[in-house]
């Protein structure tokens, strides 16, 4: 299957640094396409200089096509015409698109071409997540994290979740990362 990695950038040089580096350290062979919408025409100095900056960043990362917009686009828009051009006219037959504010796991990206190849020709899957499940006391600090954090002193695993949805032929699947002490 031939697959793309998109990254989609704006205006955080070292978010997508950050990004970037946890990427490397995935060793994936997919080819690497970095996106950095260009600064809105109202933008200040500052947030012009973060935009030049966020394309140094992507342009620093070994082997991956790079490529800076000279107006925003928006994050719809941008995302919509990365998209047509990979599948369109690259001809790619998945892509696994990525922020420039996440830390990916060592193995995420073969987590997800595992989950990919699962899925492959299935007409009715048009899009694949790997979801992590968090054990907090304290919930209602999930929705503003922008990391979860992981033990090297904790061992976790993933585990296949299928759930029938009272359709006998249709069986909802989904890969999980869970940590180990708290399966049954």
């Amino acid at each position: 299957m031939k697959t793309a990695i998109a990254v989609q950038a704006y205006n955080r040089p070292d978010e997508l640094k950050i990004t970037l580096d946890s990427l490397k350290a995935n060793k994936s062979k997919h080819d690497v396409w970095i996106w950095v919408d260009g600064p809105n025409p109202k933008a200040n100095e500052e947030t012009v200089s973060r935009v030049s900056k966020t394309f140094d960043v992507a342009r620093k990362y070994r082997g991956a096509s790079v490529s800076a917009g000279m107006v925003n686009n928006g994050a719809n828009t941008s995302l919509l015409m990365q998209m047509d051009y990979l599948f369109n006219v690259r001809k790619y037959d998945a892509v696994i698109q990525l922020c420039d504010d996440l830390m990916l796991s060592p193995n995420y990206i073969a987590n997800v071409d595992k989950m990919l190849r699962m899925f492959e020709g299935d007409q009715r899957v048009g899009m694949v997540s790997l979801p992590i499940f968090i054990w907090t006391t304290t919930p209602w600090t999930i929705p503003c994290n922008k990391a979860i954090a992981f033990s090297e002193k904790l061992d976790y695993v993933e585990l296949e979740i299928s759930q029938n949805n009272n359709d006998s032929k249709f069986v909802e699947k989904e890969t999980v990362i869970l940590c180990k002490s708290l399966v049954d």
